[in-house]
């Protein structure tokens, strides 16, 4: 924003100037005068009578208090035609004045007729210039001058205001009489030698007189066009100047982060790729990819604005461990840069191996310590994945991709540590990579299955219905069960597609016996991936899917994993409802195993909590067994009013608890492993 205002302050200033400098010029301020009757000039008007007067014996020019006077008495009209002065600018004729510059003259003369002793009203002089012209000037001849006149001939009404010089014409005597060509009869005022005062003619005997009292040339420096000119040019050079400018700031601003100021994603491939310039080959660059742990429960706990800062803070945290370690004398050029949310990645040219983990080890020593955010105390925690270019690694993308998923690889290892990319993260890439290869030519082979896992009634043990379960046949997955292949689906954009198949499939099997299933209002419980929280379709799709197959969506029951939740915003909450809108119901499975505070679960639509296996596990054949976390979570589900369903029931003592504990709902392998939708419907007839 200051740099918008900085360029609006330009744009002011120009106008100003622009509408300053025309005002200025219109009232006169950049006029220039030269005063011909001002011997500051380097000259003084010296008698220089014309032929006709010099015969005159009793002519007189004087020029004192700054005024020119020359009287001549004409005794004989028949020799005497004309009576003036003249003013020489210099005594060598060639090096006249340049007059053209001036636009105006400003001409006070007095002229006393033979007549009169009064000044007249019409004023019958003429003033002329000289200018020496080198084809018809001679040096020793100053009446040779004559033949290259600019003359005048003022009225009372030009001698009441400047006169402009436009007005002085060429006199045409001497073009007529010496046939001077066009080129050469035009005005020429670029050097002239000779200013003359004389009477326009003798009519009578007697006395006649000539008082100049001003006699000065009226400019400008330059005319109101050179001037808008000049302005426009201004204009163009200060737009230049900021689009240029603009441009810089546009550039700077592209590279760096908005909020914390370092750099982006963008600057940082920018900075890579110089590195990388020149193809393939070894450049000793180390790249850390930093990620804070479970951020979002502090946006949640503290609020975005809190968060924001935080993340200004943590990038301050990282400069000034850097510089207490000294890092400009331990390695060359290094970069901060925010890649994502919550994500940063820190690079160095020319770290030395021995810093490598110890830096690593100092920034999670300080991750653990707490930061200051406006008063508040906030710990956190980070996991980093470190990379370091070798012959192998011969882009940034492929140097960037290793540290990224050395992080990850640290993050799945418990969080808050760092792993530094190496034979078992590589092959971790490979596996996944495989994987995820393995899980498209499923999808577009059909290669998919799904089975049911009963989930039973704790009174009586009644099927009250099924948790879908989606199995691969194909051969590279046949060990490979969804807990892990999900994950990678999920990870490559797979998981829509798995998603979508696994909800058309189950409801094709409802729609071949709906009789039986409708009979005794079972529920298929099917669980969909985190991303359909954000996915804005996803609603649609599923009215199209019920709409289509016909399938009451009382039976259906989409089932969201608690840590799925973590990033839940109000337009995931807001297609939650959606869902639940249609008729199926939501519920909440691995409970307790997640970060969902209690009061949370109001916001959430949810009708069904489910048990996380590992606090089933935890319910022993001993009564002294640990239950607190099972009965705390059947406390919750009483409270509001949520049905609780208990996975991974394995034993006997187990199914006991749970039944004395009026828990609802019941599955696991002590009652029934996941089987096949023919042995279901078998199992469903026998009961």
């Amino acid at each position: 924003m200051l740099k918008i205002e900085t360029n609006t302050k330009i744009v002011l200033v120009l106008l100003c100037i622009s509408a300053l400098s025309i005002v200025l010029h219109r009232v006169g301020a950049f006029k220039t005068y030269f005063d011909l009757l001002d011997a500051r000039h380097g000259f003084s008007p010296v008698p220089n009578s014309l032929t006709q007067i010099d015969a005159i014996p009793n002519a007189r020019v004087d020029y004192s208090d700054g005024l020119l006077r020359m009287d001549c008495t004409v005794v004989d009209l028949e020799f005497y035609r004309y009576c003036g002065v003249s003013i020489k600018l210099n005594e060598d004729p060639r090096q006249g004045f340049d007059f053209s510059q001036y636009r105006n003259i400003l001409l006070d003369v007095e002229y006393i007729h033979p007549d009169s002793d009064q000044p007249l009203l019409y004023r019958p002089i003429q003033m002329l210039f000289r200018n020496y012209n080198a084809h018809y000037s001679t040096v020793d001849n100053n009446a040779s001058l004559k033949y290259n006149s600019i003359q005048l001939v003022p009225t009372a009404e030009l001698l009441q205001k400047p006169i402009p010089i436009e007005s002085f014409q060429v006199s045409t005597w001497w073009i007529n009489e010496y046939e001077i060509p066009y080129v050469d009869a035009q005005p020429d005022l670029t050097n002239v030698s000779l200013v003359e005062i004389e009477t326009s003619g003798v009519t009578k005997v007697g006395r006649y007189q000539i008082t100049v009292k001003k006699m000065v040339l009226q400019g400008n420096l330059f005319s109101e066009y050179n001037l808008i000119k000049a302005l426009l040019l201004m204009w163009l050079l200060a737009t230049l100047f900021m689009v240029n400018r603009q441009h810089q700031i546009l550039k700077i601003m592209s590279n760096r982060d908005p909020l914390t100021k370092v750099m982006n994603r963008r600057g940082l491939s920018q900075w890579l790729g110089r590195h990388f310039e020149g193809g393939p080959r070894p450049c000793n660059v180390v790249m850390y990819y930093i990620d804070i742990d479970d951020f979002k429960k502090i946006n949640d706990s503290y609020g975005h604005v809190v968060g924001d800062r935080l993340l200004c803070e943590f990038c301050s945290v990282i400069e000034t461990e850097l510089h207490k370690l000294n890092i400009n004398e331990v390695a060359g050029d290094y970069l901060l840069a925010r890649l994502s949310g919550d994500e940063f990645s820190l690079v160095f040219e020319g770290l030395d191996d021995e810093y490598i983990e110890l830096i690593a080890n100092k920034l999670l020593e300080r991750f653990t310590d707490v930061i200051l955010v406006g008063g508040l105390e906030i710990k956190i925690n980070a996991s980093v994945g470190i990379s370091k270019a070798s012959s192998e690694t011969n882009s940034s993308a492929v140097l960037m991709g290793n540290a990224d998923a050395a992080m990850y690889h640290s993050k799945k290892s418990g969080k808050n540590q760092y792993k530094v990319f190496d034979k078992d993260v590589f092959e971790d890439i490979v596996f996944r990579k495989n994987i995820a290869s393995a899980l498209r030519e499923s999808i577009s082979c059909d290669l998919f299955s799904i089975v049911l896992m009963p989930i039973y009634s704790s009174q009586g043990l009644a099927i009250r219905g099924g948790e879908v379960l989606i199995r691969c046949q194909e051969p590279s997955l046949r060990r490979v069960g969804p807990d892990v292949f999900i994950p990678i689906a999920e990870e490559y954009g797979l998981i829509r597609d798995i998603d979508a198949w696994v909800i058309e499939a189950t409801f094709q099997k409802i729609d071949t016996n709906r009789e039986l299933y409708g009979s005794r209002q079972l529920l298929f419980c099917i669980n969909i991936s985190a991303l359909e929280l954000v996915n804005k379709g996803f609603p649609q799709h599923l009215k199209r899917l019920l709409c289509k197959y016909k399938i009451n969506p009382h039976w259906i029951e989409l089932e969201l994993t608690e840590t799925s939740l973590i990033d839940v915003d109000e337009q995931s909450i807001q297609l939650l409802h959606e869902i639940r809108d249609l008729g199926v119901r939501l519920s909440l499975d691995d409970f307790g195993t997640g970060y969902t505070a209690f009061n949370q679960l109001l916001n959430y639509p949810v009708s069904c909590l489910k048990i996380d296996r590992s606090f089933v596990a935890s319910l022993s054949d001993l009564p002294s067994s640990d239950s607190t976390m099972v009965d705390v979570i059947l406390g919750i589900a009483e409270s509001y009013e949520l049905n609780v369903i208990a996975e991974g029931v394995e034993s006997q003592a187990q199914l006991e608890y749970l039944q004395s504990r009026q828990c609802e709902y019941l599955q696991g392998y002590f009652l029934s492993k996941p089987i096949d939708w023919e042995a279901f419907d078998a199992l469903l007839q026998r009961q």
